[in-house]
């Protein structure tokens, strides 16, 4: 049989010890350098991302800058007229009885349902009958019908915005009548945030318009001199 030559592993010796080395530095090389490769690529993504973001937010301030702010001022004001940001207790019993007075009517009695006077947490959740937190009162008025049907129209077109939910009217000789109502007065808080950048600019679609126009027509109550009540429960805190 024909001999077959050995491997002779004597020469590469030399070689092996440079090879190892290399090895493990290449492996520890990679080892190392890769968080730091991945931190570099989540650098160019978020850098990517806020340029983006930048941009969003350059159309924003473009389209905020071509708004008429004479017109935008003039609007928050009849918006926040007729829709208050905050519970004005005071200023939604004068605006009562400023429209009781203006109809000619006799205001017999006011109360505050006491539940909604603290905070609107502490409104229980049945009695939320819609998307806005209010004030309810009850109030208790006398005069003619002629004058009480002025006195709703009155309550529908003024400033802030209200809602009668039940009427009961007693009728009394020589077209007397008494009415028991009660009301309910809106606000609404102002948002705690902005929105995000990512999000584009909401135009005012036309039915927001629409909406606006019709609040535009409701104006605030004509304060003048008011005869105080001589009856009923006008704090709302007497006992």
């Amino acid at each position: 049989m024909p001999h077959k030559p050995s491997l002779d592993l004597n020469k590469y010796k030399p070689f092996i010890l440079p090879l190892v080395i290399l090895c493990l530095v290449v492996f520890s090389g990679l080892f190392l350098l890769k968080p730091k490769i991945s931190q570099i690529l989540g650098v160019r993504r978020n850098l990517s991302s806020q340029k983006t973001k930048l941009a969003q937010l350059t159309t924003k301030v473009a389209a905020l800058q071509g708004l008429d702010e004479v017109e935008l001022e003039e609007r928050t004001k009849v918006l926040l007229g007729v829709l208050p940001s905050q519970k004005d207790l005071p200023g939604a019993l004068v605006t009562i009885k400023s429209i009781t007075s203006a109809a000619g009517l006799e205001l017999r009695e006011i109360q505050v349902e006491p539940g909604e006077i603290s905070t609107e947490s502490a409104q229980p959740e049945p009695t939320k009958k819609y998307n806005l937190p209010f004030l309810e009162f009850k109030i208790t008025v006398g005069g003619n019908r002629t004058q009480f049907e002025d006195f709703l129209t009155k309550l529908v077109l003024t400033a802030p915005l209200m809602q009668a939910t039940t009427v009961e009217i007693t009728q009394a000789d020589g077209g007397a009548i008494e009415a028991d109502l009660k009301l309910d007065v809106f606000f609404l808080p102002l948002p705690s945030t902005l929105g995000a950048v990512e999000k584009p600019l909401a135009s005012i679609t036309p039915q927001e318009e629409g909406i606006y126009q019709q609040l535009s027509r409701i104006s605030p109550a004509q304060t003048g001199t008011i005869s105080p009540i001589q009856s009923g429960k006008e704090n709302p805190f007497t006992p």
